[in-house]
């Protein structure tokens, strides 16, 4: 299965302080696991702005994703185009990307926001257990 991580798992699984349930989806060899160029782009502005300290530089960051068999996926115009198809129900341009990214891609997206269990079947939501 393709699985999706939003943005603030990947922080909670860096920091220790994801859901158990997604450090076993993580965690399991038969999950092909991506992270959205979106997400660098929201936290490098988020770590600017300091709102997010991820205790690493963001180069570093990725670096460890992709050393842990995270893969990349970049933003294409299908992407774009599928944002359209998709409800009025958030409004952060981030969570919406990669909502969409997941639905054209037929991947599952796993997420700490409730809000966003609202788009698809596919989106899976875990809250932020510690």
């Amino acid at each position: 299965m393709k699985i999706l991580f939003d943005t603030n798992s990947l922080v909670f699984l860096a920091n220790d302080s994801a859901n158990k349930a997604v450090v076993e989806i993580f965690n399991n060899p038969k999950h092909e696991k991506y992270y959205s160029v979106a997400s660098i782009w929201e936290l490098v502005i988020k770590t600017m702005m300091n709102k997010v300290d991820l205790g690493v530089k963001i180069e570093r960051f990725e670096e460890d994703l992709n050393v842990n068999g995270v893969r990349k996926l970049d933003i294409s115009t299908r992407h774009i185009y599928g944002l359209q198809r998709l409800k009025d129900i958030h409004k952060d341009p981030f969570d919406r990307i990669m909502v969409s990214q997941a639905i054209t891609e037929g991947m599952e997206f796993i997420t700490s926001d409730d809000r966003l269990s609202a788009y698809s079947d596919c989106v899976r939501y875990f809250p932020k257990t510690k």
